[in-house]
């Protein structure tokens, strides 16, 4: 794994590196987000694959994610970065022989869930995020 940051929220580039226990290169991605025209923050976060997680690809395999924070909706950047920080978390925790599907299913509905949890607070009402993986 490459010592790169994996959730990125300005626009430096975000890489990652994952090699085979014989230390041969599997894949490599790269993912560079922008602000765009109308906001000052950037509000995305990537998620190439989390440092912490690479002993689990060979079980579960490869994820890849990008959250865009909801311009205009409070700490939008927050909320993009739980996202992604939430969804590895589960996805890497679960059981390799359930159903990829059905445990992607069940891995979004737990970060949505946690998403909408953290932003049900005064000041961070209608917090809200995209998330595409």
């Amino acid at each position: 794994m490459s010592d790169e940051q994996d959730t990125a929220h300005d626009e430096a580039p975000s890489v990652a590196e994952v090699h085979s226990s014989s230390g041969a290169l599997q894949a490599a991605s790269v993912g560079l987000t922008d602000v765009g025209c109308q906001r000052s923050t950037n509000q995305d976060a990537l998620g190439n694959l989390v440092n912490e997680f690479a002993d689990r690809t060979d079980d579960l395999g490869l994820l890849y994610a990008v959250a865009d924070g909801m311009g205009g909706h409070a700490r939008g950047e927050v909320a993009s970065a739980l996202a992604i920080e939430n969804l590895f978390a589960r996805f890497y925790a679960s059981d390799p022989d359930v159903d990829p599907r059905e445990n992607l299913a069940q891995v979004m509905i737990a970060t949505n869930s946690a998403v909408h949890q953290a932003g049900s607070g005064h000041d961070d009402r209608g917090m809200g995020t995209t998330l595409t993986l």
